[in-house]
Parts: structure tokens; sequence; C-alpha cells
């Protein structure tokens, strides 16, 4: 809501505004007893009272309207107020106001004045501050009271332009205000009224040098805020002038003048001239606008600037030129160099000369002709070797002439670049057009870095072949007497071949690769046993899988062969072994065998054993090279399978087997008889596992289920030990069961068997 049209209405308590303004206490006392001597009865003036809520109507013509700001109505940067009382009477109403401080409400600061109702309160002259307004309406009962304040700031803007000479060409414009907190914005404007340049603050002193010239006004509108956050604005103005001098120089013909006239731009200036000879000698001099006609007369042949200088009123000069010549035709021939010229020039002394050019050779016949100072560079490019010379001619507008010469010699230089090959090559040389030229040479590599320099016509062999691999381009340089330059290039590639061979494992490699670095090249493997002997060859990348796997045990050298196109050969070698792991198992004797061992092929292998009986189940296993007696010991009647597993470094196994049959008359007690174990035929109790401590293997003891040495555990104590029936005789039985045992092995035999697995 805009702030400066709002109107309202000012219900304000007088109790209000006696807490606001403790010293109006006074005034409401003696008021109060006005109001007790009225000749109104007592009921009508207690039904008005100081401090009875009453309604005042203020409406601010300008500024703004704060609206109740604590218990009081705000009004800012207003300069006229109209005020009204609601509750008029017919009793003889009037309506007063007064004006006290702010700081201190008991000075009062414009006496108690009357208005119309819905009258003007002007307060347009009050300085800056904030004030107190007391409104009073009056009857015939008494009065009611109600209290404002009003906020008044101004603020002044302020140009100041100075200089040397005033208002013209000031050197400096300072804007600012009365107020330390106003922000100050300044326009400067040019006579059109278009703004030229805008800012805040300061004018920098710079900016009058970069304005034109004309006439200027610079604006500044300084503004400040008020604690109720509105502005007020003032601006400032002032006008300057920029002008500077300009001068001007006529020469009425450039070829022997009769009239050389000088201007001014600025009226109060002075004008003065001043003739100078070609090499800035003063020949005359003097003031006004015109150079004597007689100075002009008297001037000798040559080329002459005669200058005029305005001075005006505030120092600054001007100074304009002509130029103008006194003479006759005389042209010029130049030719820049005496070989192969780049540039054949002609001069002419009268610039309303013409001028024309002809080349000829040394037989005197005219090859080239033309028009101009200058003969085109495509016609001295064009020109084959040999001796030139060349004629400007220049005609003036009297019809003289006057011919100029000169010389020269056309040749260039031409070398050459021989690569005898374009790989690897043998040989680099160069070639020169011109004896008397010098010629080097470079090499540089694919990233452009020079690698070797050198002169004459041959790089040297020991050079090229100490060059390392890579692309290569060869410059031979012909450097002519006259400083040209000829370069021609080679380009050639060194490389040479280098196989590499990889062995994936260095004990039964499942691959074995090589590979070359020329792709062009062919490769090519052979394989060798430790005696040297070739076992196997081929070509490509790759040994054959089957090629390996078809390898018996033994040391071999493997070798890769790249051979380049250009017939270079490199080798590889890789070193590998084969060898597979292979058991053996050993018993002693086919039924209670009293000794099982086995064996391994490599001795970095593993071996472990494990012991089943007919029904494949393992009862123990264990590691080593023997299975310990009292294990045998502690097996019950049955038969039995042993097998030795070697587990070779390269994971192979090797898996050898014996059968062997225990018998005995009372099978082996249990070790603890008062607490048998149960066992679950459907699940059968895990295998003990054995160490052997007897051998050099004493690794992976398995120590749950590790049998006493000093008394053998049977594998499982579920079932009862068995006992067969006395005979009274022991040898009796003992032989019919080696009988027995005897037809079993020479029924069935005994064997041993080993398997390897990969």
């Amino acid at each position: 809501m805009n702030k400066k049209v709002v109107s309202g209405f000012m219900a304000i308590s007088t109790v209000a505004v006696l807490a606001q303004i403790p010293n109006t206490m006074e005034v409401v006392a003696a008021d109060k007893a006005d109001m007790a001597s009225s000749t109104t009865s007592k009921m009508k003036t207690e039904a008005i009272t100081p401090f009875t809520i009453m309604q005042f109507d203020v409406n601010n013509e300008d500024g703004f309207n704060e609206g109740l700001v604590g218990n009081f109505r705000v009004f800012d940067l207003t300069s006229k107020l109209q005020a009204d009382y609601m509750n008029k009477s017919e009793f003889g109403d009037k309506l007063t106001y007064e004006i006290r401080d702010f700081a201190n409400a008991s000075t009062v600061l414009k006496a108690e004045a009357e208005i119309d109702y819905a009258g003007t309160i002007d307060i347009s002259s009050l300085s800056d501050g904030k004030y107190y307004i007391v409104l009073k309406s009056y009857n015939v009962f008494g009065y009611d009271t109600g209290t404002m304040i009003v906020n008044v700031q101004h603020v002044a803007a302020t140009v100041d332009v100075t200089g040397e000479h005033g208002k013209i060409n000031p050197n400096k414009l300072t804007v600012g205000s009365d107020k330390a907190n106003a922000e100050t914005v300044w326009t400067i404007k040019d006579a059109n009224g278009t703004d030229i340049e805008t800012g805040t603050g300061s004018i920098p002193d710079t900016l009058l040098s970069s304005l034109k010239e004309g006439s200027y006004t610079i604006e500044n509108t300084a503004t400040i805020v008020t604690e109720y956050g509105n502005t007020v604005a003032d601006t400032a103005t002032d006008t300057f002038l920029i002008r500077h001098p300009e001068s001007t120089t006529t020469v009425d013909k450039p070829i022997n003048p009769s009239a050389i006239t000088g201007g001014q731009k600025i009226s109060e200036s002075t004008l003065s001239w001043e003739i100078k000879g070609s090499d800035g000698t003063t020949i005359a001099m003097g003031t006004g606008k015109d150079v004597p006609k007689e100075t002009i007369t008297g001037l000798t042949e040559g080329s002459y600037t005669v200058s005029f200088t305005e001075l005006s009123p505030e120092g600054e000069t001007h100074e304009s030129t002509g130029n103008f010549l006194i003479r006759h035709p005389e042209s010029t021939t130049t030719v820049d160099k005496s070989i192969n010229p780049s540039a054949i020039t002609g001069g002419q002394k009268i610039p309303e000369s013409t001028l024309s050019w002809e080349i000829k050779n040394s037989d005197g016949t005219v090859i080239a002709t033309g028009t101009g100072k200058d003969v085109p560079k495509a016609t001295i490019a064009d020109l084959k070797e040999g001796s030139y010379t060349a004629n400007f001619t220049e005609l003036s507008p009297e019809g003289e002439t006057h011919k100029s010469t000169g010389n020269f010699l056309i040749r260039h230089p031409e070398s050459t670049t021989i690569v005898d090959k374009s790989i690897n090559p043998s040989a680099i040389t160069g070639g020169q057009k011109i004896p008397e030229s010098t010629l080097s040479w470079e090499i540089k590599n694919s990233d452009g870095i020079v690698i070797a320099t050198g002169s004459g016509k041959d790089v040297p062999k020991a050079m090229i072949t100490g060059l390392e691999e890579g692309s290569y381009t060869v410059s031979f340089t012909e450097l002519s007497p006259e400083g040209e330059t000829h370069k021609s290039t080679g380009d050639f590639l060194i490389r040479h071949p280098e196989s590499t061979t990889t062995v994936d494992k260095a004990i039964n490699p499942g691959t074995i690769t090589g590979s070359q670095k020329i792709p062009e090249s062919t490769l090519s493997w052979e394989i060798k046993n430790s005696d040297g002997i070739v076992m196997a060859t081929g070509a490509g990348k790759d040994v054959p899988r089957a090629t390996i796997t078809g390898l018996g045990e033994g040391s071999y050298t493997v070798f890769f062969t790249e051979l380049s196109p250009e017939g270079e050969t490199h080798k590889s070698t890789g070193g590998f072994l084969i060898r597979h792991p292979e058991s053996t198992t050993t018993i002693d004797k086919p039924v209670n065998p009293e000794s099982i061992t086995g064996s391994k092929k490599i001795p970095d292998s593993t071996l472990t054993w494990e012991i089943k009986d007919k029904d494949g189940i393992v009862v123990v296993k264990g590691d080593g090279t023997k299975v310990p007696k009292l294990i045998i010991d502690s097996l019950k009647s049955g038969d039995y399978t042993v097998a030795f597993n070697e587990l070779s470094p390269e994971g192979e196994t090797s898996i050898s087997s014996g059968k062997f049959t225990m018998t005995s008359i009372v099978d082996p007690a249990p070790v603890n008889p008062n607490t048998p174990e149960k066992s679950d035929p459907t699940n059968p109790a895990p295998a003990p596992s054995v160490t052997d401590q007897t051998g050099p293997e004493k690794t992976n003891v398995k120590q749950s289920v590790a049998v006493n040495q000093s008394t053998p555990k049977p594998i499982t104590s579920a079932e009862k030990a068995t006992t067969l029936p006395s005979t009274g005789d022991n040898n009796s039985l003992l032989l019919m069961l080696s009988g027995m045992l005897l037809v079993f092995v020479s029924f069935f035999g005994f064997k041993t068997k080993s398997t390897r697995r990969k």
C-alpha cells in the first residue's frame, strides 16, 4: 500500500499519551480545572474527559503515513497535515494544535494555534528532526486531545565545477550533499540532454579528459533514507564547456603554390605559421592567417611543410600542416638486392608525374614493362636465372623525363635428399644447386625433436646405425650466398625385430606363447630338451597344447624367433620343467601286515594315506610315508584298502593303493570299555586321522581323532569285541587261519595299483 495516500483515524487514549509524554499531565490537570469550573452540568462534563478515547482524523498531504508505531501515529517526510475531529458537536467546538520537542516533550516549539476542522497544519518550515504534534478539540464541556509524531528530514545536493579556466575545460567535478549519510548519484548530459556518464560517489578526474567538445550539464542527486525506510532527495546542477583549438592549413596547389592560408576554431585564439624544409629546418615563420606571397616565391626547389598553430585562451595548441613541392622530375631505381631481389622500386620527384619501368636481359631484349613505382613481385619471381637491367622513367606534367637504372642477377638454391632404403637405410645423401652454397642436414624423430645435425652431403653411416628404433625425417638445407635457403626432406624408419617368449608356468606350463615386434615379421618356435635336441618346431605365436602335453618328463627350453621383412632375426627363450607325481603303496603281507608304506616321486610333493573298509568307508587317514604299526594293529578283522596320494606343488595327484586283510581271534577292545560309544550305521563316525611320527613328514596332524601311539584305538566302539570260541588249542586255531589265508592269497593273488590324477 502506498503510504503517501493512506489516511485514517487516530484513536489515542489520553492515558497512552500521558505515558509517552509525562509532562502532559500538567496540561491535563489545568484542563481539568477549567472543566470543573464550567457552567455545564457535572454529568455532561464527566461524559467527555481527557481520559476518554476520542477520535481524530489525520491525513498527510505529502510524505508517508507510517500508521501506529507504538502508541502514536507517525508521519514521515510530511510538510502538511489535514486534521479533523470525528465527534464535533454544536457546542462551540474548536480545533487546535501545538508542536513539541521530541527529545523533551515539555518543550513547546510552537504554541497552541487554532485551525479549522479538516484544516491544514503546515510544518514545512520545521528543521530536520522528530516532533510531537498535540491536537485538541474543545467544546463547552471541555476538550479531548491526541498526539502524533512527525519526522522531518531534508537533504541538499551540491555540485562544484573547478579548473584553471573556470567552467571551460574544468579539471575537476565535485558532487556531494549536506548530509554525510546521503547517497549521491551523478549524471553528465550533453547539450541534447543525452546521458553521457552516470555514477555514484566521487567523479573520476580522468572522465573529463574523455569528453568530446561541447556543452555539458552535471546533475547530482543526493538521497537519504529515514529511519522508517522512506527516501528524500535533492538535485543540484551546473554546466561547463569542453573546447579545444583546431587549426587548418590550406595550400592552393601542391606544386609551386600561390596561396597558403590558415584557420582557427576559437575566435579568441591566436594563429601563427612556419615553413620547414624536407630536413626539418625552419625556413620562414610569422603570425596571422596568410603566408605572404613573397615568402612563397622566395623558396628554393625542394619539399616543404607548412604548419599553422592555434593557441586558445586556455593555453591549448593545435597544429595543422600542409605539404608542397618546388622541383623538377628525377626518377630513382632501387633494387633491394643485387642477386635475387625481392623488391624493385622506382621514385619520382613530382607527384603528378607518371612513372614507367622496363626490364631487359643480358642481350638487351625487353622482358617486361609496366607503370607505377613497383615492379610486381610476381614479375620478379617469374624471371629465369640470368643477368638483368631495370629502368624507371619519370614523365613530369611539363613533359620532362628522367631515366634511372639498376642491375641484378637471378639464381636460387635447390637441395636434394636421397635415402637409399625407406626402412633401415644404409646411405643418406644430399645435393646442392649453387656451388658456393653451404649444405647442412638434420634428422628429427617422430616428435619433431632434432636427433642429429651435420654439414656436407653425406650423413655418416655410424650416425644412421646409431639411431634408435622409430620414424625419422632427414632434411638437407642449401644456404645460398644470398641467404636464401631450400630444404628437401626424406623419411625413413628404423626398426628391428624383438621377439618375446612367455611360459605361463615354470613347471608343467599350460600355455607357451611368443610375440613379435614388427607386424609384418614371421614368428617361429622350437623346443629343445636338456641335451639340446630339438623336440618340436612350428610357426605362429602359440605352441599347441597337444605339443606341450605330449612332452615327456624333463627340462626344456623353448625359443621364439622373429624374422623381419628386412631379414633381421631376434630370438627369445624360456625354460620350463615337465614332471608328474607318482606315488607307490607297499604292504609287507596281505594278511595282518606289519608294515604299510608309501613313497612319492617329487620331493616337494605332500604324501597322505587313508584306509577304507570293504564298504569303502574311510576308517583312518594320515600323512607321511608310513602307516603307524599301532594303527594297523588296531584295525578290526576285515578286508581293507590302503591308498597313498601324492600331491605335487603343481596341484597334480597320483594315488596308489593296496589291499589287505586283518584277522584276529579277539577283536581289539575299546580304549575305554566302561564308556562304550554308540555308532549310527547310517551315519558312521568320521575316520580318525593319524600322522606318521616315524617318517620325515610331520605336518597336518589332525588332533581331533589322533590315535594314541601307546594304546591303539579301534575304528568304532559301538560293537562289542567278538571272542572266538576257545578250543583249548590256540596254536591249532592259528594254523587253521594261516592255511585259509594261504588259499585266499593263492586264489585271488595280491597286487598294488597306482593312479595319477591331474
